[in-house]
């Protein structure tokens, strides 16, 4: 299950980022979202769990946990994709 997390910190990097959301459980894939032509972190990511279960855990746990002054915003990245798809209409 893929994740969507958002309010990520600018100094946040994929290490630290893959640290945090593979504490919680095995990961497939952990990465961040930089802009392509300044190279800085747009502040969002997205996680792969190997197991659901570890997903919705870490929804649960890691969800409004503060990194620094950013609060973490946590959804199921399906959720995100239907949004766009719907913009798109």
């Amino acid at each position: 299950m893929e994740l969507y997390v958002r309010n990520l910190p600018p100094d946040l990097d994929e290490k630290n980022f893959q640290s945090l959301f593979g504490a919680i459980g095995p990961i497939q894939k952990a990465s961040l979202v930089f802009d392509r032509k300044t190279g800085e972190s747009r502040g969002i990511g997205y996680v792969t769990y190997k197991n659901p279960k570890d997903a919705y855990r870490a929804m649960q746990e890691l969800a409004g946990m503060k990194l620094g002054d950013h609060p973490l915003r946590i959804k199921p990245s399906q959720l995100t994709h239907q949004n766009a798809q719907k913009r798109k209409r």
